[in-house]
């Protein structure tokens, strides 16, 4: 198969998805699209696809630079999209809508496969109208979860008296023990902290998406790292809450969006995968 970018006048009979909008009417949002590509709406019933037209191949390239600006112009006509129509499906990257036969034009290729997947549009719709996404990650110095079992934990204070109290080739030998304790009492207390954390932002989140990968260093410990679906006049709300831990000593919080609700989205278009180009 060529690169996308090898191919000599391609007819463009595809139309390539960006996502779906509430929105039922014809609109050019003009040439905002990967490769300057002009972007429109093609709507059935009280939805559209945003789209543009191109070649039924996949978007392909062995320059990863190439490969990562068109993600880039993905996402920047979804951030256009979403200001335009308030409430809009995000696609991942290199959706594309083919013809089932020739007697099917690319426009009725769309709106075949909205009606296809149209109650399953509304509901994700409506389950996303007036929301978006946000990115949150609450980190703690690694010396402050410390500092905090040292004054807490019972067990850890014993071990450090016997240490003390150890000659010199005992105590390195409890000292090991003492660093696997800290090691297990931290997860615990790091643990009891996440679901001090969950429930403070949970009151001001639809649903919320933990990520398991946390990035952890010797220096810093993250504690929570979660995607939540949050209400837009519940924001203001959630950012008291969120500056209020910031400014608890030894923590930290890294809070991105709003984003595209992705995370809270089915793959629109798993009912009618024959349609897809992926």
């Amino acid at each position: 198969m060529k690169n996308y970018d090898e191919l000599d006048k391609p007819e463009t009979t595809g139309r390539y998805v960006y996502g779906i909008a509430e929105f039922n009417d014809y609109i050019n949002l003009g040439e905002i699209g990967i490769n300057r590509a002009s972007v429109y709406t093609i709507s059935y019933a009280d939805f559209c696809a945003i789209v543009h037209d191109c070649p039924e191949e996949p978007y392909q390239s062995e320059n990863e630079e190439v490969v990562k600006n068109w993600i880039m112009e993905h996402q920047r006509v979804l951030d256009l999209a979403q200001e335009k129509f308030t409430t809009v499906i995000p696609l991942g990257f290199d959706n594309i809508i083919k013809c089932k036969n020739e007697t099917e034009s690319p426009e009725m290729a769309v709106q075949n496969w909205l009606k296809e997947d149209l109650p399953r549009i509304t509901e994700m719709i409506e389950k996303i109208r007036g929301k978006d996404e946000y990115v949150i990650h609450i980190s703690c110095d690694s010396n402050k979860i410390i500092e905090a079992l040292l004054q807490q934990s019972d067990n850890i204070k014993k071990m450090q008296e016997e240490i003390n109290s150890k000659p010199s080739g005992l105590a390195y030998i409890y000292k090991k023990k003492l660093d696997t304790l800290i090691k297990t009492e931290s997860e615990t207390l790091a643990n009891t902290w996440f679901q001090e954390l969950y429930a403070q932002i949970e009151a001001y989140a639809e649903e919320i998406i933990i990520d398991k990968n946390k990035r952890t260093t010797k220096e810093k410990i993250m504690i929570l790292s979660v995607s939540g679906l949050v209400e837009r006049d519940k924001l203001e709300a959630l950012g008291d809450v969120l500056e209020e831990i910031n400014n608890r000593e030894g923590f930290s919080i890294h809070f991105s969006g709003p984003w595209p609700p992705y995370s809270f989205v089915d793959k629109v278009g798993t009912i009618a995968d024959d349609r897809l180009r992926k």
